[in-house]
């Protein structure tokens, strides 16, 4: 065995030499090609022809060995680059191009006497003594570079297409490179170079080495190559002939260089001499050829003998019986196993006859055995035979053999190996046995039990499992697990086979559906085993039907406790009786202020104040001894005040254990006297009394905007009916007045009560307030100066323009009010980031941006016992006649609606500063479009279908219409106007309808009108609250919108404008 192993040391240390003289040589051939190169250049051509009278390398031949050395190189060094194919083209076609033009420059001069000189090119050519051209290739080393080329253009595509004849053309190739090389070089070691002495240019000394080293490294460049074969085979002739031939070449070649140098008077030296000195020398190296080869031939016939020492060592340490009989099937060999298993010794062993041993059951079967083997001529495994044991016992033997034939085909015996399998007969009767108990107790259990492969297909179940499930036993074999589940529970079987292949067990609730249909709810409890020598999954299946209805039923009264729990006023506390929340309702942690999570991250002793919790100890106590204890008590708010509080609490039984369920009630009231608690009735008063007034507001707005829709209609028309210089008119016009500042003032009450129907649009609030700064202060008069300064680059917000209008004027009438006489009025607009800390201590506002308007004035100011109330509606300080008190609710309620935030800070003497924010809008620009038309515009002989359910309404807008020039065509109802639009057989330009009406809202009557009337125009009006006009779909930014109630003029404007929209979109 050594010696196999220094053979393949040695054999690989081989082909690492020879992978480094490849290396080697290309590098050194390229080195001197270099050098040639580079004396060309400089005129001094020393190394280039390495002798005085020697023909030098020519440029020609350097530049082509080059070529030839890089693409080795590359190949070698980056032998899996996607390039070398093309590399391989490129230079090696490049050298073999050369070579060709060399031949062909060299024929032509030859048969037509005409020199091409092409070399000239690249050197000025010289002349030798001898009368050829230096500096020229030689056409043989033209010749020899073809093959050169074809050889490492053969041995590329070799390793690729793995064909036999490339490899063989680029073996021969490079082979006859190497021999014309070594010609070329003993012709120089022997002193008559080839060529000399005549016109043709001979292969230059340094150019036959290069060719020489190039022709070696293809030889060797390859596994397959013969001459990395013989270098690297490890084998007795390669080993002599590597040490017989170099050293026979050796003596030869300086045989024939004694003879050709050393002359004397007479002639040479006698060659007889040479002869017995060189046939002497091949002598001895034989004889140490042959020592050595007989140390070879030693060393592996000891190999041998220890292998085979280690095979008889192997036969006798063996496990297995390893025998051999005679045919009379008498033992005539046996290894140790007769003692290790049968407790015989060898020699003890082959005394006995065979069939004496083996139990008289199965002797019948061995004969059988052997004859059947023997007729068949082959050998036979697999069969068990009791064998005895020494002490009486017998062994359970598994035998396998066969008849042995000498050459004329006679039996002459058997053989075999066999193995003592008495354990695992053992076990095997064991485990039959153990499946017969697992088997009753698998049947007998009360819980169903699945068998599944790895994938959840059915290898066995147990009686209550398929009984249970009403199918039987055979028809559960047939399907997997995923055919008996729901489907919502079959898609989810993938991801629980692969949880219990991942943790080796896992316990879920499934289902599984009877064969009748009904579906049993069950726990499964599945854990991989191993099964039949196969990985399975042993599940557990447990009906828990009842189990399901019990916890549905607690489920249920939980959440009824749950519901009357949180829904109690008081407050709820579960503790442990060391004070420990266990659960607390929602009444106890938000009048608390804290999250529920939070309050049960703590104790009772936590929310109260130190002085009460250094009793709470006390009270546990005496909670425990008496079952419950009444007592009052303070807790600590999350914002840090403090709540009295009553507390009853009693002992009880929470989930098994011992608990204080305490019953909490704030006595807050309670504890408040006097004006503390007038004060508390009166701020609970303004509260609801502000919600009344919004609520009242949008509960009468729309009768009240059609009763004075209706007034200020005929008002207006009647007004066209009288000459401006008759009495009648002015006292139309008082009531067309009076009907106005009526619904001015419900605007005021919506926009207070948030309600006021808006169309917000994106706007710049320093171009929309500076529009109005001529009204503004022709409102506020000469006496009082007014200026505003805007700050550059203002955020845009989005808001309903006349909002905008409606704050600035309230704004500006409370402050010129407030000056008596000349004064001064500031407005300024600015960008404002609010952030946590400013908004924190400011109610209903939230961080973020916002574009900030700030009015202040130099008037008297506000008292501070009054400046609570100014936002309240109806307020005033001024006398009966001079304000109706909505002024500022109505900027509040503009400022609220818009999600802003008003603020107001007055000084008595000095004025008053209000501060609104208006949140930035952030989102894209809108594109702008036309507005209503301001003049009154009548119509031009348009359709207008107008549908109102209120009458009075319905004909004063109808008088309204026809007054303004269109057609119109009224129904009272939406059935009637779907009706009138399939009966009607000319076009009907515009819908106009109110928002809210029996059968269906007029959003939804629009859009069975446009099915029928494609294109049709569409303006909705109403008298509505925003909320509820909202709630029909009507307030959006493409949708016109008229609220009632509007003038001739409005409706005019609005029925222009959803004109032209409809005619926009029939162009585009």
């Amino acid at each position: 065995m050594a010696a196999g192993m220094d053979q393949e040391q040695s054999s690989s240390n081989g082909h690492q030499a020879l992978d480094a003289f490849i290396l080697v040589a290309v590098v050194f051939v390229a080195l001197a090609s270099v050098i040639a190169l580079v004396e060309w250049g400089m005129g001094s051509l020393r190394l280039a022809r390495l002798g005085q009278d020697l023909v030098p390398v020519a440029p020609a031949t350097a530049i082509c060995y080059l070529l030839l050395c890089a693409l080795l190189l590359v190949r070698r060094l980056r032998p899996e680059a996607g390039y070398l194919a093309a590399l391989h083209w490129l230079l090696a076609g490049t050298v073999m191009a050369a070579g060709a033009v060399i031949l062909a420059e060299f024929v032509i001069d030859t048969l037509a006497g005409f020199d091409l000189d092409l070399e000239r090119l690249l050197v000025r050519e010289m002349r030798h003594p001898e009368g050829f051209v230096v500096g020229r290739m030689s056409p043989l080393t033209a010749s020899l570079f073809i093959l050169l080329s074809i050889s490492v253009f053969s041995s590329f595509m070799a390793g690729r297409r793995r064909k036999r004849v490339l490899f063989l053309v680029s073996q021969s190739t490079a082979t006859t490179v190497s021999t014309t090389a070594c010609l070329l070089l003993v012709g120089y070691w022997y002193g008559a170079p080839l060529l000399y002495g005549g016109a043709v240019t001979p292969v230059a000394l340094t150019t036959s080495f290069g060719l020489l080293a190039l022709g070696a490294v293809l030889l060797v460049e390859t596994p397959r190559a013969w001459l990395r074969a013989w270098l690297s085979s490890t084998s007795v002739a390669a080993r002599f002939t590597r040490l017989t031939v170099p050293v026979t070449i050796i003596l030869i070649l300086l045989a024939g260089w004694v003879h050709s140098r050393f002359a004397f008077a007479g002639g040479t030296i006698d060659f007889s001499l040479i002869a017995l000195v060189t046939a002497g020398t091949v002598a001895l190296l034989t004889v140490a050829a042959a020592r050595r080869i007989q140390a070879t031939v030693t060393a592996a016939e000891q190999s041998l003998r220890e292998r085979q020492e280690f095979a008889e060592g192997l036969i006798e340490s063996s496990a297995v019986w390893i025998w051999r009989t005679d045919t009379e099937l008498r033992h005539t060999y046996t290894n140790s196993f007769v003692t290790s298993r049968l407790g015989y010794r060898p020699e003890e062993f082959l005394a006995f006859d065979t069939m004496e041993l083996i139990h008289p059951d199965d002797r019948d079967l061995m004969r059988v055995i052997v004859r059947e083997a023997v007729s068949a001529k082959q050998g036979w495994s697999g069969k068990v035979l009791r064998w005895r044991h020494k002490d009486g016992g017998w062994r359970h033997i598994e035998t396998s053999g066969a008849p042995l034939f000498d050459a004329a085909g006679a039996f002459t015996g058997m053989q075999g190996v066999d193995r003592d399998v008495t354990e695992r007969i053992q076990a095997e009767e064991a485990l039959r046995e153990s499946e017969s108990k697992f088997r009753t107790l698998f049947d007998m259990s009360t819980d169903g039990i699945f068998i599944l492969d790895m994938e959840g297909n059915f290898i066995d179940v147990n009686r209550t499992a398929h009984e249970r499930l009403g199918y039987a036993k055979e028809e559960m074999l047939a399907i997997s697990v995923s055919e008996l589940d729901p489907p919502e529970f079959a898609a989810r079987v993938p991801e629980r086979l692969a949880q219990i292949r991942e943790h080796g067990q896992a316990i879920f609730e499934s289902a599984h559906t009877r064969k009748d249909g009904s579906v049993m709810p069950v726990e499964v409890n599945s854990r991989v085993i191993e099964y039949r020598g196969e990985p399975a999954l042993f599940s557990v299946i447990r009906d828990i039907t009842e189990r399901k209805r019990a916890e549905e039923a607690l489920r249920e009264s939980e959440s009824k406790f749950r519901r009357l729990f949180d829904l109690l006023s008081d407050g709820i506390f579960i503790l442990d009786m060391e004070g420990g929340f266990i659960d607390v309702n929602r009444t106890a942690h938000e009048r608390l202020g804290y999250t529920k999570e939070e309050m049960l991250a703590r104790r009772v002793s936590d929310i109260v104040p130190p002085e009460i919790g250094a009793r709470t100890p006390e009270r546990i106590r005496q909670i425990r001894e008496n079952g419950q204890a009444i007592f009052e008590s303070a807790h600590i708010r999350k914002d840090g005040s403090a709540m009295p509080v009553e507390v009853n609490a009693r002992l009880i039984d929470y989930y098994g254990k011992p608990s204080m369920f305490s019953v909490i009630r704030d006595i807050t009231e309670r504890k408040l006297a006097g004006e503390e608690q007038e004060r508390l009735r009166e701020q609970l008063a303004r509260a609801q009394r502000m919600e009344s007034v919004g609520r009242l507001a949008g509960g009468v707005a729309h009768d009240f905007n059609n009763m004075l829709g209706v007034i200020m209609g005929h008002a207006e028309i009647a007004k066209a009916r009288f000459d401006p210089s008759d009495p009648t008119f002015h006292d139309l016009e008082e009531v067309y007045n009076a009907a106005q500042r009526s619904a001015d003032l419900t605007r005021q009450l919506l926009a207070f009560a948030r309600r006021q129907a808006t169309s917000p649009r994106v706007i710049r609030l320093d171009e929309t307030v500076g529009s109005m700064l001529g009204m503004l202060r022709r409102m506020i008069g000469e006496e009082i100066e007014l200026e505003l300064e805007a700050a550059p680059d203002l955020w845009l917000v989005r808001i309903d323009p006349s909002q905008v209008d409606q704050i600035m004027a309230n704004l500006l009438v409370n402050a010129r009010d407030a000056i008596e006489g000349a004064g001064k009025i500031s407005m300024s607009i600015d960008n404002s980031e609010v952030d946590e800390a400013t908004a924190a201590g400011k109610v209903g506002f939230a961080a973020g941006e916002y574009v900030r308007i700030s009015v202040s004035d130099d008037g008297r100011g506000i008292d501070p016992e009054i400046l609570d109330h100014v936002f309240e509606p109806f307020f005033t300080t001024k006398g009966m006649a001079e304000g109706t008190g909505l002024g500022l609710s109505t900027v509040y309620g503009i400022v609220k609606q818009n999600d802003g935030y008003i603020n107001v800070e007055s000084v008595p003497g000095e004025g008053t500063t209000f501060e609104i924010y208006l949140p930035r809008y952030t989102g894209a620009p809108e594109e702008g479009g036309s507005t209503a038309a301001t003049g009154t515009v009548g119509g031009e002989g348009e359709t207008v279908m107008l549908v109102e359910d209120e009458p009075t309404v319905l004909k004063m807008t109808e008088t309204m219409l026809r007054r303004l020039g269109y057609k119109v065509i009224t129904a009272p109802g939406p059935s009637e106007a779907i009706n009138l639009a399939r009966e009607h057989s000319g076009a009907i330009d515009v819908l106009v309808t109110d928002v809210v009406m029996p059968e269906m809202s007029g959003r939804q009557l629009a859009d069975q009108v446009a099915e029928i009337m494609p294109g049709i125009g569409c303006l909705f009006m109403s008298g509505y609250t925003a909320d509820v006009i909202s709630d029909h779909g009507v307030i959006d930014d493409d949708v016109s919108f008229l609220q009632k109630p509007f003038t001739a003029q409005q409706l005019a404007g609005m029925l222009r404008d959803v004109l032209r929209r409809k005619g926009q979109a029939g162009r585009a």
